[in-house]
């Protein structure tokens, strides 16, 4: 009993420095695991940009699982409290769409749960861009804060 009273003491005092540090974590826990990393990396960044480059140690473009994990530490995203994975490996497949056992910055923008719908993504791009018509609603995407840069990158 006196165990457990130490552990919600705990939670308490985390949930209130992570407050104290621009993050709410009741509203995270309320999000799909995925939105909520993304959404935490953006408030302590300021932009899922700005995380990815700092969490891209080696500058190789891709975020291995051990710069991902380093990172979120690093940029103090509580991932067990938000999202309710067991492990970090668990929280990398989230963005690890494509299952090559690396994270792209069109996959930290997107997070998206299948290489098809980055496709879709990509299509609608294209079509926003002057190509073929649009073909989902980028609205829908949540994307506003990092349209400009995901332009650029499915563009190079």
């Amino acid at each position: 009993e006196l165990d457990r009273v130490e552990r919600l003491q705990e939670r308490a005092e985390q949930e209130a420095e992570a407050m104290r540090e621009g993050l709410n974590l009741p509203q995270l826990q309320q999000m799909e695991p995925w939105r909520a990393v993304r959404e935490a990396l953006r408030a302590r960044m300021g932009s899922i940009v700005s995380a990815f480059e700092a969490m891209d140690v080696n500058g190789n473009g891709s975020l291995s699982l051990q710069e991902f994990a380093d990172g979120l530490k690093r940029i103090r995203v509580p991932w067990r409290e938000i999202t309710n994975c067991r492990s970090i490996r668990e929280v990398f497949h989230l963005f690890d769409v494509d299952s090559s056992h690396e994270l792209s910055l069109t996959e930290m923008l997107v997070a998206l749960k299948s290489t098809g719908e980055i496709e879709d993504m990509e299509m609608a791009l294209a079509g926003e861009l002057g190509g073929e018509p649009a073909e989902v609603d980028l609205g829908d995407l949540d994307l506003a804060h990092d349209l400009e840069t995901l332009r650029e990158v499915l563009t190079a």
